[in-house]
Parts: C-alpha cells; sequence; structure tokens
C-alpha cells in the first residue's frame, strides 16, 4: 500500500499478512519501507469496507488518530502515522516485544502468587508516570485535553522483555476535543477496573483512572482478583467499592503499600489522590526503601524467567490475536462492556487471569475499534535465573 504526503515523499507499507478482523476494523503486520534501504516492522489497522463510509466509525477513527497523535510518553504506545488509502483510513501503531499484565498475572499467579512487591510497585509508578502526562496534556494550541482513559486494565498495559510499561489503547477515552457520540445507557470500559462513579450517572474525571491503578496494584501484589462473581454481583461490588482489604489477602505487606492502595480506592473520589503525580510520589518514596533498587532492567530479567520456557516456542509459529471481544466464558469472572457504534455488548470473560497472549494483543477501542500492538518474543531473550 502506497502513501503520498504533502512534501512528495511516499511511504510504502507492505503486508507480511492479516493479524485478524475486528467488528470494525483489519489489522495487519507491515513493513513501512522508505528510501536507502529504511524499514520498520509495524501495526496497521484500517476500518473494514463496510464501515469504512459510516460517519460515525469514521468519526471514531478520526478521534482515536488525533489523540494517538499528541501522546508522546515513554509510557504511552506510539500512534506513527494516520492516513487513508484505497478509500479508507488507517492507523499504523508501534510493535511492542513483551506481554501485557494480564498475561503476566496469569502466569505469576500459576507460579507463585503475588507479584514482588518491587516490581508491582515499579509497574503502577510507570502507569501514574503516563497518565500524570495524559492528563495534563494540552492541545497543539494548548487547551487542555481533561483527557479520561477510561479502560486501565491489565490487557491496556504492555511489560516488555526490557522492562519498558506501556499503556495502550485510549480508544475508549475521552477528551475535550471529542464528540460525545455515546448513546444513552452505554457504559464504555471493563467493570472490573471501574471507578463507582463510571457506573452511576456521575460525571467521569481523571480520578476514575487513579481507581484503576490502585486496582491494578491490588491485583498485582495480591495475585487475585479484586472483585469477583456474576455480572450483577460485579455492578454491586464495583458500585459500593466493596472489596478485601489487601492486608487481608496479599500477606505481609509493608503499611505504606497498602496506604497507598487503600487511598487510590476510595469510593468518594474526593478523598483518593486528586492527581496521578501525587500517587507517584507516594509509590517513589516506598520504591526507594527496596533494594537492590526496583528498576526497568530487574523488571525485564524478572519478565524474561517468568516466560523462559514459552519464549522459544513463540518464535516458531505465527502470531495469534486474542480476541477484543471473549468467546464463551465461565461464569464469574469479569465483565467487559464494549459499545460497537451505539450498540452495548455485555461479555463475561473466565474465571482468573486470562491465559497469556504470546504474539499479538488486541483491545477494543473506540466504540468497538480495535487498537493493535504487537507482542512479539525478542531474539534477544535469554533464559535467566530468577532475579
Amino acid at each position: 500500500m502506497k502513501t503520498d504526503h504533502p512534501d512528495g515523499r511516499e511511504k510504502l507499507y507492505v503486508p507480511l499478512g492479516l493479524i485478524g478482523t475486528g467488528a470494525m476494523a483489519e489489522v495487519y503486520r507491515c513493513r513501512l519501507s522508505g528510501p536507502q534501504g529504511f524499514e520498520k516492522l509495524v501495526a496497521q489497522k484500517k476500518l473494514l469496507p463496510r464501515w469504512a463510509k459510516d460517519p460515525i466509525a469514521i468519526a471514531d477513527f478520526v478521534d482515536e488518530a488525533r489523540l494517538g497523535g499528541l501522546l508522546f510518553h515513554e509510557n504511552i504506545a506510539q500512534i506513527f502515522d494516520f492516513g487513508e488509502s484505497d478509500g479508507s483510513y488507517f492507523l499504523t501503531m508501534e510493535c511492542l516485544y513483551g506481554k501485557d499484565l494480564r498475561a503476566v498475572m496469569q502466569r505469576m499467579e500459576s507460579l507463585q502468587g503475588g507479584m514482588p512487591t518491587g516490581h508491582a510497585l515499579y509497574i503502577a509508578a510507570r502507569i501514574c508516570a503516563g497518565m500524570e502526562y495524559a492528563h495534563q496534556l494540552k492541545d497543539l494550541r494548548q487547551r487542555p485535553l481533561n483527557l479520561v482513559h477510561r479502560e486501565l486494565s491489565p490487557d491496556n498495559i504492555v511489560v516488555t522483555y526490557e522492562g519498558k510499561v506501556k499503556i495502550i489503547d485510549f480508544g475508549c477515552a475521552r477528551a475535550d476535543f471529542f464528540d460525545d457520540r455515546t448513546r444513552m445507557g452505554m457504559v464504555k470500559g471493563q467493570i472490573p477496573y471501574m471507578a463507582p462513579e463510571q457506573l452511576t450517572a456521575t460525571a467521569v474525571d481523571q480520578r476514575a483512572d487513579i481507581f484503576a491503578i490502585g486496582i491494578l496494584l491490588y491485583e498485582m501484589l495480591s495475585g487475585k482478583r479484586m472483585y469477583g462473581g456474576d455480572t450483577a454481583t460485579l455492578i454491586m461490588k464495583c458500585r459500593n467499592a466493596e472489596y478485601a482489604r489487601l492486608a487481608s489477602v496479599a500477606g505481609k505487606l509493608p503499611p505504606s503499600v497498602c496506604a497507598i492502595v487503600e487511598k487510590a480506592l476510595q469510593s468518594d473520589r474526593n478523598l483518593r489522590y486528586q492527581s496521578c503525580g501525587q500517587m507517584l510520589k507516594d509509590i517513589e518514596a516506598c520504591l526507594s526503601a527496596i533494594q537492590p533498587q526496583p528498576s526497568s532492567q530487574l523488571l525485564g530479567r524478572y519478565l524474561r524467567w517468568l516466560f523462559a520456557g514459552d519464549l522459544p516456542e513463540e518464535k516458531k509459529r505465527p502470531a495469534r490475536i486474542a480476541p477484543a471481544v471473549a468467546e464463551e466464558h465461565e461464569e464469574g469472572a469479569e465483565t467487559q462492556l464494549l459499545a460497537d457504534v451505539g450498540d452495548r455488548k455485555a461479555v463475561t470473560p473466565r474465571r482468573g487471569f486470562r491465559p497469556f497472549r504470546t504474539a499479538v494483543w488486541f483491545a477494543a477501542g473506540g466504540l468497538g475499534l480495535m487498537l493493535a500492538v504487537f507482542l512479539l518474543s525478542s531474539d534477544l531473550v535469554e533464559e535467566e535465573k530468577i532475579p
């Protein structure tokens, strides 16, 4: 596929194969080729032909691209390009070598339970850093966007084999420049990672993301889901913030760590951290007391150890898609509400953490549009002893 740019340059995206097809978009693995032998491996998402002329689908796709073009932070996966080809818009996205946090917690649970405290705090700190940046983001005219991610779930956090932490999929985000096209009664996000106000008529602000980060930290430290039960039970527990306190389920943890989680998970958002920067400051204070000092290098070693047995096999098999909308699942785990251009879908995933994604990760984004980030095994990965 060739795309022309205003300055006369031509970009050539060479398809390497279809990764998967979602409700509204298809995603290809592509090689970006340029002059003098320039090449880059990318993921490219394109609206399906039946949606390519739909004004709402196009508007959502454009919003996702506009927001992605403004986001540039080491803890946020990057969108490189947006354009039009063959009568349809496309997005070109970053390739990441690693695992989503769902996969990490699934493997961690099968081996030893909760994640080491230092690694969990380090991941939470990097999420806070990325979201503090996103929450403070302004457009090119220096107008605050008041951005809220609204879906900070384990599926939307990637840890690379080098220990980098990346937030992905802002497809469910709200920002001031977006038109509100969500119909009455729609809920965006995954119920087990929602703040109480997301299930009421209350306007959602950036403190909802802080609550979600608190849930992620709780689950990393405990190795357990914070909420459980069927759909009705999940909704009730989430709305009332009813959960077993971390100190009662995670074994021995420093009181300062439990205090961070408790503050982030206050049902009254006025009692939570009022910014990710505040939460980050307290997490960093805890990290400073841990030796050896948690770092991306140590986190990368931990991830390579955690998945050492799978890496050789991953290199042999082609990329697999993890569906944005889950298959039929067992009763009593996570419920995910996806809006497909105004249509409400409720999905109940299987009990516990979902099986790890080995090659390609997808998340629902922007009213059913899929944001894809490659999770490819690195040729540099070696088997290591646990750090």
